[in-house]
């Protein structure tokens, strides 16, 4: 980050390994908690809850779009 002030001066700010990179991989327990902050933006509470239970098995689904649409036709 680069920040100019009205004096002149200009303050510099570089984070080399940031939350949630390859270097500072988030943990599980925050990776549902940043997806809940952001999913509940635009589904209620229990639409969240069964998107993050699909999510954290999506490997083992055999059709995840049909998984998926079953959350929001429910």
């Amino acid at each position: 980050m680069e920040v100019k002030l009205t004096d002149g001066r200009t303050l510099r700010s570089h984070v080399l390994n940031a939350r949630g990179s390859a270097a500072r991989p988030m943990t599980d327990d925050e990776l549902d908690a940043k997806f809940r902050a952001q999913a509940s933006l635009v589904l209620p509470a229990a639409k969240v809850e069964e998107l993050l239970r699909l999510c954290r098995r999506v490997a083992s689904l055999q059709d995840v779009g049909k998984e998926i649409a079953s959350v929001f036709n429910a």
